[in-house]
């Protein structure tokens, strides 16, 4: 059997404050600190994740890569008129590239 949990009293503003420290708080901190690594590992392939071979990925690349990775557009969603507001907007921070570069990156 468990023993009981250990119960730690303090008065914090004139009210007393009373907290539990027993094996059930130092259990839970062990596991998650063995889950937050296995954890993390499942995030790699989000941001390993590329552009799918197409017409558009070297385009993006040579004009966008400069500045940012894919990683920062993939999984964003939004219409067509949001993406060509988003690459005007970058064209106005000094993205480099044809008028058909912008066009075959926003379609």
């Amino acid at each position: 059997m468990s023993e009981p949990p250990i119960l730690e009293s303090k008065s914090i503003a004139g009210s007393l404050v009373e907290r539990r420290i027993g094996s059930g708080y130092h259990e839970t901190m062990k596991s998650l600190l063995v889950l937050a690594p296995a954890l993390s590992l499942l995030l790699i392939p989000m941001h390993a994740q590329g552009l799918p071979d197409g017409p558009g990925k070297s385009v993006f690349e040579n004009t966008c890569g400069g500045c940012h990775g894919a990683d920062i557009v993939i999984g964003q969603t939004g219409t067509r008129d949001v993406w060509q507001d988003t690459v005007d907007s970058m064209r106005g921070r000094g993205a480099l590239g044809t008028d058909d570069d912008f066009k075959t990156i926003v379609n």
